[in-house]
């Protein structure tokens, strides 16, 4: 009998052409030209329109004054420039079209996985595994959407395994010119997402790993060659482009002991349930019956193990992936202390590295307890995502529509500001960035009590699905099925 490898099917499934092709066709399908509500995406496209206009300082204080007077700091007063450089060129050419910004994620998304490929296919020398991660991660429903949001999260994905890919390839015969290609490819990290900066103390673990071995030991220049490269490339993005960085501080400052605990385990439990998104899709469509809890249970106890067993692929490993191991701790180190959650789109760069671990214990498990089940566990695991994952694009393409700034509710919102308040009116919103984008009018976020509004500096705030309130304050001025619109009417003692 020939050998499932072997064969014609296996090799077509598996090549790294189509594999990509395939899975970026996926993520098309998931795509429509609006957008969800959402802040990030609407701050990096404002960006975006301030870079072809010349507005970016503008934009700053603006943003500035929604995020101080808003209840908590919901983003930066401006983030990494690169996103917004990106899409440059869209809104020059076709305006605010969300529908060609997402074809730049689109391009940036299979960069990232043909790079994600090549990189455990040279680090394990196997194509099975390159493919299993490839596909583990591409369409995985949290992932296979990604494409259809406006941000960093995918550009930087494929900067990070770029980096990985270029760093493997250690280059001792024109060192200087090794460098300058890695402090170049961290350089467009940090232009994307300030935790680029991060990938400098790889660099330096990698030297220390060539100390002895590389020219570097008696070379002084040599050794400190990128950092003086990456401090001028810096110096000279923050003379052409507003940095900031004050807000990022000023947000870690909101950490505490008890919101490091929660994050500890909150990412345990992330990382133990990615493979199960399918039970997930499932339940909503199931009969209510007391074993679901028996069953969701389970499958949560079954998520921890195949967390522990990745743990084991770790040690099994260690030394051959001390890189993958030391970037891992270093990028969680970050999102332990980092006040907010949010969810999957902050570790997405950890996901292949957490799948290749998997795979690794899954192989050890196999090794020392050869049956059938352990033999099953990575055919098991790519199936249930793929079959997950194609279930979500089928939902995407037909059933769901993402576009939630553009219903005829929100036009109707929107008729409605623009008809009876002035441009000088400050609203609340629960997505003030997004809100601006669309109708140009300063909104900082509150929260719904009664003496916060009052203190705020809105005039107006707008609810989205929320029961009528009934505040003296508030005076309702406009509603439909998603949004009212109430005027703050102040004491006059205040």
């Amino acid at each position: 009998m020939m050998h499932i490898e072997s064969s014609s099917l296996y090799r077509l499934l598996t090549n790294r052409w189509i594999l990509v092709l395939f899975l970026v066709s996926c993520s098309y399908l998931t795509i429509d030209d609006g957008h969800n509500w959402g802040d990030d995406f609407a701050l990096y496209v404002s960006q975006a329109i301030s870079i072809v206009d010349g507005t970016t300082n503008a934009l700053f204080e603006t943003n500035k004054f929604a995020m101080d007077n808003s209840d908590r700091l919901t983003g930066p007063y401006l983030y990494p420039v690169g996103t917004a450089l990106s899409l440059a060129p869209v809104i020059k050419l076709f305006g605010v079209n969300f529908y060609a910004m997402k074809m730049i994620m689109l391009l940036f998304w299979a960069a990232s996985l043909y790079i994600i490929y090549t990189f455990f296919k040279l680090r394990t020398d196997s194509t099975k595994v390159a493919a299993f991660i490839t596909i583990c991660f591409g369409l995985h429903p949290q992932m296979v959407i990604q494409s259809d949001t406006i941000g960093s999260d995918i550009p930087f994905l494929f900067f990070t395994f770029l980096f990985f890919a270029r760093l493997q390839k250690n280059s001792v015969q024109n060192p200087y010119l090794f460098y300058t290609q890695l402090v170049g490819i961290i350089f467009a990290s940090y232009v994307f997402r300030s935790t680029g900066i991060l990938f400098l103390p790889l660099l330096s673990f990698h030297q220390l790993q060539q100390w002895k071995t590389y020219p570097i030991r008696k070379n002084i220049l040599l050794l400190a060659f990128p950092y003086v490269l990456f401090l001028l490339l810096s110096k000279g993005l923050s003379l052409l482009y507003k940095i900031d960085s004050g807000s990022y501080l000023q947000y870690l400052l909101l950490t505490d002991l008890p919101t490091i605990l929660q994050n500890i385990w909150y990412y345990v439990e992330l990382f133990a349930a990615y493979p199960f998104n399918l039970w997930e899709l499932a339940i909503p469509f199931l009969p209510a019956f007391k074993g679901i809890q028996i069953i969701s249970g389970f499958i949560y106890m079954i998520s921890l193990l195949l967390f522990g067993i990745s743990i084991y692929g770790i040690y099994s490993r260690f030394k051959e992936n001390l890189d993958l191991i030391l970037f891992t701790v270093i990028v969680m180190g970050v999102f332990i202390i980092w006040p907010s959650k949010q969810g999957y789109r902050f570790i997405i760069p950890l996901l292949p590295i957490y799948l290749h671990f998997l795979w690794l214990g899954c192989i050890q498990i196999k090794n020392i307890y050869n049956s059938i089940i352990t033999r099953s566990l990575p055919l098991l695991l790519v199936s249930t995502i793929a079959v997950s994952g194609l279930i979500c694009v089928i939902q995407f393409k037909f059933i769901k529509n993402t576009d939630a700034i553009h219903t005829t509710e929100s036009k109707e919102l929107y008729a409605f500001i623009k008809s009876h308040t002035d441009t000088t009116d400050i609203l609340c919103f629960f997505k003030p960035l997004a809100h601006r984008l669309e109708k140009d009018l300063n909104a900082i976020r509150q929260y719904t009590d009664e003496k916060s509004l009052i203190h705020s500096k809105a005039d107006y705030y707008i609810s989205y699905r929320t029961p009528i309130i009934h505040y003296a304050v508030l005076q309702l001025v406009f509603k439909n099925t998603d949004f009212a619109v109430y005027r703050i009417n102040r004491p006059d003692t205040l």
